[in-house]
């Protein structure tokens, strides 16, 4: 029996995103860039949901981890979506850039995740 298809990791270009969130390294916080509706305004926190402990943006009809957007900002496409992103102090809220880094896999699923690779 064929195996049901896994969406697919990869990460949409940062030109995408940057058409409508700002993503400020310091505070962790992913922000709309513009008014898209009423629910959407300029400046406000684009986190509105929470997939498997993980704070969410839902936009281009899926939603988005915080901790992988923030590579996308920061990196571009040197980005793989398909690594392990970690944060360092435990806390999956805080997706200041300087609290995340690529796992190695082991690390990912290890007790020890957050020890220094």
């Amino acid at each position: 029996m064929p195996q049901p298809k896994r969406k697919s990791r990869k990460m949409m270009p940062r030109k995408a995103f940057k058409q409508f969130l700002e993503y400020n390294p310091e505070t962790g916080v992913v922000s709309w860039k513009h008014d898209l509706d009423k629910k959407r305004r300029k400046g406000e926190n684009a986190a509105k949901a929470v997939v498997n402990g993980h704070p969410c943006v839902y936009i281009f009809e899926r939603q988005w981890p915080i901790h992988r957007l923030a590579f996308v900002f920061e990196w571009g496409s040197a980005f793989d979506g398909r690594k392990n992103i970690i944060h360092v102090n435990g806390d999956k809220f805080d997706n200041r850039f300087e609290n995340l880094k690529i796992a190695a896999s082991h690390h990912f699923w290890s007790k020890e995740w957050n020890e220094p690779l």
